[in-house]
């Protein structure tokens, strides 16, 4: 997992400015690890404190075990949406903020049962080396030197 605390509140009016880039930046330090340990996340989570140091958490089981990136930035995307602004969303409440975000991997595993179709093994070598490529520029120039583009 990784987790970083802003110097700021996040609000209901500043999410979409400022969730995106951290969940980005999260994500990619938690896969960035797992790839370099070869290892692959059945559950995906995030967690937040409030302004009042209150921690609040929400995870979900993939169907298929990942260290992707994308895969990790979508499905904490949809939870942190769903636990600050669904139905009874922390930031509903008036004046609420979040001090601290986290993005967390568990059900680790060494990937070696992992159910890959036909066009997963021929992608999987061009992406690997894609992966290192992007990782070892960040980690020799700084994270936010190269990123991924959004479609």
């Amino acid at each position: 997992s990784n987790e970083v605390t802003t110097p700021y509140d996040i609000t209901r009016e500043n999410y979409k400015e400022e969730m995106p880039s951290l969940l980005r930046y999260l994500c990619g330090k938690v896969s960035a690890r797992m790839k370099k340990d070869s290892m692959y996340a059945g559950t995906i989570g995030v967690v937040v404190k409030t302004s009042d140091f209150h921690r609040r958490s929400m995870q979900v089981k993939l169907e298929d075990t990942t260290n992707d990136e994308k895969v990790m930035l979508k499905t904490a995307s949809s939870l942190m949406k769903k636990l600050l602004l669904g139905q009874e969303g922390i930031l509903n409440a008036e004046g609420s903020g979040i001090r601290l975000v986290g993005v967390s991997a568990s059900d680790l595993d060494d990937g070696k049962y992992r159910q890959l179709s036909l066009m997963d093994l021929m992608a999987d070598e061009r992406k690997v080396k894609l992966d290192n490529l992007f990782n070892s520029l960040n980690e020799k120039y700084g994270h936010e030197v190269i990123r991924r583009g959004e479609h």
